[in-house]
């Protein structure tokens, strides 16, 4: 209840919240800068515990979520791609299952977790993601992009709904000269 209150408040002011780690980041004891966190856990644990608090900061209608460097068994299996790099989880579970029509952001691109993937944001952005955080090497990731709109892995079509949504964003919290 505190964090959807707090959250609307920063709202209200202007700033953009992003709750974090998607889907569930308080029960792991690896540190995600260094290596990527298991969640072993079954999706019924998923849905009681880990996914509590972002259930209610969606249903509150509050702008963004953040989405961990974690690998989610319940969710992908044994195949340790991370949450954040996942269309399972990002387009699956937060978008379609719960409905969130906010701000996807990945957690930062250069962490342990995510930093050894070839082509990151791309990957990141067919998973569902909006926004993309410090890539590894920028030019090289923009080429990436490029790529795959022209190689058909992902369309200009969703990259350009994906730009609008973040400048609607912009413009709903009073940053029109940002």
């Amino acid at each position: 209840k505190q964090a959807v209150v707090y959250a609307s408040g920063l709202e209200s002011g202007g700033v953009l919240s992003v709750t974090k780690h998607f889907p569930g980041h308080g029960d792991t004891n690896v540190d995600s800068h260094k290596n990527m966190p298991i969640l072993p856990f079954t999706r019924s644990r998923l849905d009681s515990i880990e996914l509590y608090p972002f259930k209610k900061i969606i249903n509150a209608g509050l702008g963004g979520i953040m989405v961990g460097h974690l690998h989610v068994t319940a969710l992908d299996g044994n195949n340790d791609l991370p949450a954040s790099l996942s269309h399972n989880v990002v387009q699956g579970l937060l978008k379609d299952e719960l409905r969130f029509n906010g701000l996807i952001f990945t957690d930062a691109l250069v962490m342990k977790g995510v930093s050894s993937v070839s082509s990151v944001c791309l990957q990141a952005l067919k998973a569902g993601n909006d926004m993309v955080l410090s890539p590894p090497n920028l030019k090289a990731e923009i080429n990436d992009v490029l790529q795959g709109i022209e190689n058909g892995e992902i369309s200009e079509k969703e990259i350009t709904l994906k730009c609008r949504k973040v400048l609607t964003y912009k413009y709903a919290l009073g940053l029109r000269n940002l």
